[in-house]
Parts: C-alpha cells; sequence; structure tokens
C-alpha cells in the first residue's frame, strides 16, 4: 500500500541522486587529475603480458626520476604509444636513455628511449576498464551514459520538488 509506494519513491529518488552524484564526481575527479598530469593510457597488445594485458587501463603521472623497474608510457610525435617497463637507465653525455622491453616480450626495444624531465610512469592498473573507454570513443556510447544519467537525476529532481506529502495528500 502507501508504505510501499512511499519505499519505492525513497529508492529512485535516492538512486537517481547517487547516478548524478556519481556522474558528477567522476567528471571532477578526471578534471583534477589531467591537471595534475594524470593520463589514462589503453593497453591494446599483449607485451606486457599479465601485469597489464589488453584492455587494461593504466593511469600514468608525470615522473622526474624514472628508475629500472618503472613502467613507462614512451610517446614519440609520428609513433603509437608504448608502455614497456624499463630494464637499464644509461647516461650519454648529457642524456639518460631508458632501455625498455614489455614483460612478455624475449627482446629488449631496439632503441633507448630519451628521458625528458618528467616522463609518464605507472601509477596503477586497472584491468579491462580501458575497454570501457574504448567503447566510449563510439558517440553513441557517450550520448547513451549522458542520456541516462541526465534522466535519472531530472526524473529525481523533478519526483523531489513535486512529490505529495503522503501525510497531507487527500485520499
Amino acid at each position: 500500500g502507501r508504505r510501499t509506494m512511499t519505499r519505492n519513491r525513497f529508492l529512485l529518488r535516492t538512486t537517481g541522486l547517487v547516478a548524478a552524484a556519481l556522474v558528477i564526481a567522476i567528471v571532477f575527479a578526471s578534471t583534477l587529475a589531467a591537471l595534475a598530469g594524470y593520463r589514462p593510457v589503453v593497453i591494446t597488445t599483449g607485451s606486457m603480458g599479465d601485469v597489464a594485458p589488453p584492455g587494461s587501463l593504466v593511469i600514468a603521472a608525470p615522473n622526474d626520476d624514472v628508475v629500472v623497474g618503472d613502467i613507462l608510457v614512451m610517446q614519440t610525435p609520428g609513433r603509437p604509444t608504448v608502455t614497456h617497463r624499463v630494464v637499464e637507465i644509461e647516461r650519454v653525455d648529457d642524456q639518460r636513455l631508458a632501455t625498455t622491453r614489455g614483460d612478455a616480450n624475449e627482446q629488449r626495444d631496439l632503441m633507448p628511449y630519451p628521458l625528458g624531465e618528467a616522463e609518464l610512469t605507472e601509477v596503477t592498473t586497472v584491468p579491462n576498464l580501458g575497454r570501457v573507454l574504448m567503447a566510449t570513443d563510439q558517440p553513441w556510447v557517450i550520448v547513451s551514459i549522458v542520456a541516462v544519467a541526465a534522466s535519472l537525476a531530472f526524473v529525481s529532481a523533478t519526483r523531489a520538488i513535486w512529490r505529495k506529502d503522503p501525510d497531507t495528500a487527500s485520499t
């Protein structure tokens, strides 16, 4: 009866508010992370093995002290981004060079990577989350996510504004 309807309204309103708050929190956190230099990197090959299988999302941050063992996100203009582990660092003249290798690869990468003042290195890796981000490259996925979140927020706000107080409603 009346309690079930009140409970259902409460659940719907709470779900809408939680969904809206979650969308706002994700946008806010993503913006702060981007401003701090954090970058998401989707792993598309198996070169890192079980550490970062294809479809993983690597969250990388600027690092001014790259060391052997770090997972380095190498960005070379005109070439695809490569994410491999640093296996050796050497100094040639005034330049630090990182030799890298994918954990699942038998051979080291052919060319050493010149290290700049702040390179991107892995902070954390989330398996399969990269697949979700790759799906959001499709405009219909983004529109659907935004539409669902906006609809839940709108329904929740509308119900909160226009709901009738069950104690004062006439029967």
